[in-house]
């Protein structure tokens, strides 16, 4: 077996990220590149003629980095822009990094590193800007979906998530709805504080209270609906809401299945209207009514800056917001406050 870039890093003492960016001519301490230099010398080792870590080359391979496989719309994002970037000749690896701790995120980093990858994808709404800034400072063509973080060398494509719980609430609202919850996930994610935004935002514009106790956060996934829906019916028992917003998709699964076992009825007990707009929606009964996340053109987008990216070197940090649209289902009830 070759001499590989990890053997250059255990030479040398440095890591396999810094070894990475110093064979793609990014910029180290002269006496790291001594170091590098003198283990590539005596090992005798020579980049893949496959992955070319010359800075100038490509290896028509890009890297996807995921926080959670299982997330139905992160999948059908990897899906649809994979699709586009094979017509393009690219491959793509993809690597789930779970829970995004900082030594998980390390030995992500030094494997992408070692595969000489033209460009990564972050899918995500939890890097920190901590971990994005460290991820930006190794590979020179970064495109995150799902995030923002403010000052960091990279193209952002998102949903417009304050826009789409805007409409979402505003649809209850137009309906009658005076009490309304909301379901979301904790503030370490993107998505969530800007879906809790355009709640609270069209709570105000239509100058209604704002009640803490309508609000339930917990983790972004099956079993936080499910808790988030159980603590509000358990907690609202005196003046419960007449309809709730669930602003992921696998949340409004657990919180359908709370509401199951409680033995409430959609809508005649409480109306619900969630986020994205899977086929599953159409087999519950009553359909959901949903705010999609237009899958396709943030693929796209992204597609298209990383390219854009690696052949054209733009120096501008580039944001693309991409509206939302409604989906009406039979899961909202007319609730005789509609004057609004």
């Amino acid at each position: 077996m070759g001499v590989t870039i990890k053997d250059v890093a255990e030479r040398s003492g440095i890591s396999v990220v810094t070894v990475s960016k110093y064979l793609n001519g990014g910029s180290v301490r002269p006496k790291t590149a001594e170091r590098i230099s003198s283990a590539i010398n005596d090992l005798g080792y020579r980049p893949n003629s496959l992955a070319r870590g010359l800075r100038n080359s490509c290896s028509m391979t890009l890297g996807i980095l995921v926080d959670n496989i299982t997330n139905n719309f992160y999948t059908s994002i990897i899906s649809c822009m994979t699709n586009s970037l094979q017509s393009k000749g690219y491959g793509c690896l993809v690597y789930e990094i779970g829970d995004i701790s900082s030594e998980k995120m390390n030995t992500a980093m030094d494997f992408l590193a070692g595969k000489n990858i033209d460009g990564l994808f972050i899918l995500s709404s939890k890097i920190s800007p901590e971990q994005a800034s460290r991820i930006s400072e190794t590979f020179e063509n970064l495109v995150i979906i799902d995030n923002y973080i403010p000052g960091l060398k990279a193209d952002s494509v998102f949903t417009d998530n304050l826009s789409a719980a805007y409409q979402a609430t505003e649809q209850l609202l137009v309906r009658g709805h005076l009490s309304i919850a909301i379901i979301t996930g904790y503030s370490d994610s993107f998505s969530a504080r800007e879906r809790l935004s355009g709640y609270l935002r069209v709570l105000q514009d239509y100058d209604l209270p704002v009640d803490e106790k309508r609000i339930f956060q917990d983790t972004y996934d099956m079993k936080g609906g499910y808790r988030a829906f159980k603590n509000l019916w358990d907690s609202t028992a005196a003046n419960r809401p007449t309809a709730v917003l669930v602003t992921s998709y696998f949340m409004t699964v657990g919180a359908i299945i709370a509401l199951n076992e409680i033995g409430l009825n959609i809508p005649e007990d409480i109306s619900l209207i969630c986020f994205d707009n899977y086929d599953i929606n159409k087999v519950f009964r009553p359909s959901l009514s949903c705010i999609a996340q237009p899958v396709e053109d943030i693929s796209l987008q992204a597609a298209e800056l990383m390219l854009d990216r690696i052949y054209n070197h733009p120096a501008d940090n580039r944001i693309i917001r991409l509206a939302p649209r409604y989906f009406e289902g039979e899961s909202i009830r007319r609730c005789g406050n509609e004057s609004l």
